[in-house]
């Protein structure tokens, strides 16, 4: 008897061989049983392929998942070792052929476009299609280069970002990252104008941008930081404390939000530098100052810089020539930070 059989003996003989059931256990070496079970709707008594996803068991066309798919074409092309054909990788329920990584939901989707019937093809590849369902189509099918099936999700896409036709509460930003690197050019350029849409109607969890686009060097990624700070800065401590920034944020970025929003309320109060004609600067910047205070008062939101400058400036044109050339300071300063400048947040010490 071997060191790892049981310690109690069946002394009328071998146990009868047990029939079939939908599901499978396989107990690993250590930790609980992880029951397999069979995909209700992906598991074919026919097909010739046998995937293990999560804890669910597919079973599928080889030749399905081959037609369209430079990935599985060539990992079911590879040669296999000298073996018995039940222990054949994706064989049987017990020998599976392994998707780590991968989620049952998403290869389900998957499944549902190549398997689809027309009716439910038309309805998932129509501006009716689940946003979020077309998302993960085209991502999944591009992680396994079904080259049809991304293109057809991300022309919808695009077509769908175009018309507003999507979740509000839907988080673009992976999305977003999908089509930049994937060169997905047209899709990356809508996704762009959602998200900065949102970041300007207050209407997205801005910590959540702050933290997505942190360290991505990106020219666009370091625009749509540089607009997510600005606006959250605008909002003001209490707006960040309802928020619990402490909590979600890296200290050091906790950090610039207060001495951005110093800096914005300091811009107002005591007015930026420009390059004067008048040569007499002493006098110049305390009549400017006063300028500024005339025209802009009413204005509400202390560190709201960009609004302030359009709401001062509103049909009012300096008197002075010196004054038109700080106008003109102020209207660009305004203009970077609304076009998402990080650049002035960099640059500020503590």
């Amino acid at each position: 008897m071997s060191s790892d059989s049981t310690a109690t003996t069946d002394i009328a003989g071998p146990e009868p061989p047990k029939k079939k059931v939908k599901h499978a256990s396989v107990e690993p070496s250590s930790g609980p049983i992880t029951v397999r079970t069979r995909d209700h709707k992906y598991y074919f008594e026919d097909g010739n392929i046998i995937l293990l996803v999560e804890d669910t068991l597919f079973n599928v066309h080889r030749s399905l998942l081959a037609q369209d798919s430079s990935i599985f074409g060539s990992t079911f092309s590879l040669p296999v070792s000298q073996t018995t054909s039940s222990d054949l990788e994706g064989s049987s329920d017990d020998s599976p052929f392994l998707l780590p990584g991968e989620s049952a939901e998403n290869f389900r989707l998957l499944l549902m476009a190549l398997y689809g019937l027309p009716g439910d093809i038309l309805k998932l590849f129509s501006l009716d299609g689940k946003f979020n369902e077309l998302v993960e189509i085209a991502l999944i099918s591009n992680k396994y280069a079904f080259k049809d099936i991304e293109t057809a999700a991300v022309n919808l896409l695009t077509g769908k970002l175009q018309v507003a036709k999507y979740p509000l509460d839907f988080d673009f930003l992976p999305l977003l990252h999908y089509a930049a690197i994937s060169n997905k050019t047209v899709l990356r350029e809508e996704t762009l104008k959602v998200v900065r849409g949102l970041i300007l109607k207050g209407t997205i969890d801005f910590i959540h941008v702050i933290c997505f686009t942190e360290g991505r060097s990106d020219k666009f990624w370091r625009s749509l930081r540089g607009l997510a700070i600005y606006y959250y800065v605008v909002k003001g401590p209490t707006r960040w404390s309802r928020d619990s920034y402490r909590d979600r944020l890296p200290k050091p970025t906790g950090i610039l939000l207060h001495i951005s929003y110093s800096t914005l309320v300091d811009m107002r109060e005591s007015g930026i530098s420009w390059d004067h004609t008048c040569g007499d600067t002493a006098r110049c910047v305390p009549g400017w100052l006063n300028w500024l205070q005339t025209f802009g008062r009413g204005h509400v939101g202390p560190a709201a810089f960009v609004s302030w400058v359009r709401y001062t400036f509103a049909g009012q044109a300096p008197s002075k020539p010196c004054w038109a050339a700080a106008k003109s300071r102020y209207e660009a300063q305004a203009s970077a930070l609304e076009a998402g400048s990080l650049e002035f947040f960099e640059k500020l010490q503590w």
